[in-house]
């Protein structure tokens, strides 16, 4: 009697839908900021989530709108309001997440490295490529990776390192 239950197990793994894995080898900053399109400091103003057709069928992709307060890298100076596409999201009880890459929160602030606004995976290196925005316990704006939270840098420090490897590209 165990066969039935067997095969029913394997035949929902088969047709289950799974999101595309993202695979991101660690990078130091430099590497970082040498694969960034542009790198923002801005806030999620909106999220919303939407069904789209890929090569590999329809998955969910999440739209953030931020509000761009500073651009460290490429500043065209354009515009003040981009959005940004990621795969990945939730739309009613149906959820797709790909490894390695984060969920923005609403009204937080970050600094973004973006690779590519036209890939469905933009931000460079992942969750390498997001530092979230904190307070520190005297009032200063700190910043900390995503993927390494216990260290925290400066707001300025991190600007001052970004605009240096870039200088040194040149």
């Amino acid at each position: 009697m165990r066969l039935p239950t067997f095969l029913l197990a394997v035949a929902s793994l088969c047709l289950s839908q799974a999101a595309p894995a993202a695979s991101f080898r660690a990078m130091p900053l430099e590497e970082i900021v040498a694969h960034s399109q542009s790198v923002v400091h801005c806030r999620v103003l909106n999220i919303e989530s939407a069904y789209k057709n890929t090569p590999r069928g329809e998955r969910i992709f999440t739209r953030y709108l931020l509000q761009i307060s500073e651009s460290w890298l490429n500043d065209n100076g354009s515009t003040r309001l981009q959005s940004l596409w990621v795969q990945g999201g939730k739309l009613g009880n149906v959820e797709q997440r790909v490894h390695g890459y984060p969920q923005l929160q609403l009204g937080q602030s970050y600094v973004l490295f973006i690779e590519n606004l036209q890939s469905g995976l933009p931000l460079t290196g992942g969750s390498q490529g997001v530092f979230v925005e904190l307070r520190s316990k005297n009032g200063q704006t700190e910043l900390a990776p995503l993927t390494a939270p216990q260290q925290r840098i400066g707001l300025q420090t991190l600007k001052a390192r970004v605009q240096a490897a870039k200088a040194m590209q040149r």
